[in-house]
């Protein structure tokens, strides 16, 4: 089986480690293969959302709509029902609100949008 080591490992990380291991009633590597294995098991949330988001700019202008890209995403989110926020961690696309006339209400937009810089992306 592969081994590797942790160079420059803070003190009281080490004593955290210990204390857990203690705890579980495991050795100290047993402990940090079982704490890497959970922590690589969970999805990465930045991720997943950053799928979406590239899913959501594929779909966007596949159908019949004269709105940009950008904006049809917009209505897409104001429609939605109250959700969680989407979060993509990035800034790389502007949310921009749907036209007054749309219909959509409610929903929610990506946290820190910027409406001011619509595009078409």
């Amino acid at each position: 089986m592969a081994s590797f080591t942790l160079k420059n490992l803070p003190p009281e990380l080490l004593e955290r480690l210990r204390e857990r291991a203690a705890d579980e009633r495991r050795s100290v590597n047993q402990q940090a293969i079982h704490m890497l294995e959970q922590a690589l098991e969970r999805p990465d949330p930045i991720l997943e959302a950053r799928i979406q988001a590239d899913a959501w700019h594929r779909l966007a202008g596949l159908w019949l709509d004269e709105r940009p890209v950008r904006e049809e995403i917009a209505a897409i989110y104001a429609a939605r029902s109250g959700g969680r926020p989407l979060d993509v961690g990035t800034d790389e696309w502007t949310y921009v609100e749907p036209p007054a006339d749309s219909g959509a209400s409610g929903g929610s937009s990506p946290e820190g949008a910027d409406a001011s810089e619509p595009s078409d992306g």
